[in-house]
């Protein structure tokens, strides 16, 4: 029995070891899963890989990229833009224009004498109608403002007010742009001796007929001074108009001049004479244009900051849905300020 006995215990014996050995095999691969685990977690992270900065060729690169497009819209501006302005300044001034005309508010004003006499003239407000110019021969019909600044010649041909008004005794100068805000007088250079160039005003239509063409040097100021014939006791005095515009055209370091002689007698004496400043003689702009110009440099710095702080941190779409308006009205803002600066027969 002792024989048998054995046998079976040996087996029994045999197989519980193996268990025993199973399961250290399995506690072990448990342990080491765990430190393959815990290592993994405690296992410091990488720190993050810093972006390389930008080369310099990169920055030159961008930099003139964008130069260049500032450049292309300003350009846009000046050639198209402006001309969308004066368009549109036109059509407010024609309407004003055949209102006053209607209404025989067209200045001149006089002053009224205790008599019942006219007497002297009244102040005229820059930027108000005076005239109606028309030039069939290149396609000219302009209303034209009082003053001559860079602001003004972009609204229409602008009245030096030193001078009398068209119609009235004397030598009567219009400043008239050749490039940009329209382009009114781009054709001025075509127009030859005997052509005609007609005004509406108060006095009723007038006409004066052209006697002389070309160009005149920036410091040549015999053209705004009234002209004369004859010499002694018999001369006197020419009533004239004188059409000034810039040359070469997209310079203006000189002035092209027409200069035409009026048809029949003046109607009105001249009113009293301004003295006027240099960026009223069309070839300098504005001097007190650089204070909005920064203002409005400043507002667009301000909104391309904006633009790009957002742009990081939202969506980019919808920020090229907000901030491209804004944008777009803060250039436009700049470029019209920077246009003041350029020459009023530009």
């Amino acid at each position: 029995m002792a024989s048998p006995t054995t046998q079976e215990s040996g087996p029994r014996v045999t197989t519980v070891a193996t268990d025993t050995q199973v399961r250290e095999s399995n506690t072990v691969v448990v342990a080491d899963r765990e430190t393959v685990r815990t290592s993994r977690q405690t296992q410091p992270k990488a720190p993050p890989r810093e972006s390389q900065p930008h080369s310099i060729f990169a920055i030159v690169r961008h930099s003139l990229a964008g130069f260049a497009v500032l450049c292309l819209c300003l350009a846009l501006f000046l050639f198209a833009g402006t001309a969308l302005s004066h368009n549109r300044s036109q059509a407010d001034l024609q309407r004003a224009f055949r209102n006053e005309a209607a209404a025989f508010q067209l200045p001149p004003q006089f002053v009224h004498n205790p008599d019942g006499s006219l007497g002297t003239a009244k102040p005229i407000a820059v930027g108000s109608p005076v005239a109606w110019m028309r030039i069939a021969n290149i396609g000219v019909s302009e209303v034209v403002v009082e003053g001559s600044t860079s602001s003004q010649t972009m609204r229409g041909p602008g009245h030096v007010r030193s001078t009398p008004l068209p119609g009235q005794y004397g030598n009567s100068v219009v400043i008239c742009r050749r490039a940009t805000g329209g382009a009114p007088c781009a054709d001025i250079n075509t127009l030859r001796k005997g052509q005609e160039i007609h005004f509406s005003t108060a006095f009723g239509d007038v006409a004066y007929r052209v006697f002389a063409t070309g160009a005149a040097k920036a410091n040549d100021a015999r053209i705004f001074n009234t002209l004369t014939t004859g010499t002694g006791p018999a001369s006197y005095n020419i009533n004239t108009l004188t059409l000034v515009t810039s040359d070469p055209a997209i310079v203006a370091s000189d002035r092209y001049v027409v200069q035409a002689e009026l048809i029949g007698s003046a109607k009105n004496f001249t009113p009293s004479k301004f003295q006027v400043r240099a960026d009223e003689l069309g070839l300098s702009g504005e001097s007190n244009a650089w204070f909005p110009l920064l203002l409005s440099l400043q507002l667009l710095l301000a909104i391309t900051v904006g633009a790009v702080i957002l742009y990081k941190r939202w969506k980019p779409h919808a920020t090229w849905l907000i901030a491209t308006p804004l944008l777009v009205v803060a250039m436009w803002l700049v470029f019209e300020q920077f246009a003041r600066l350029l020459p009023g027969a530009l």
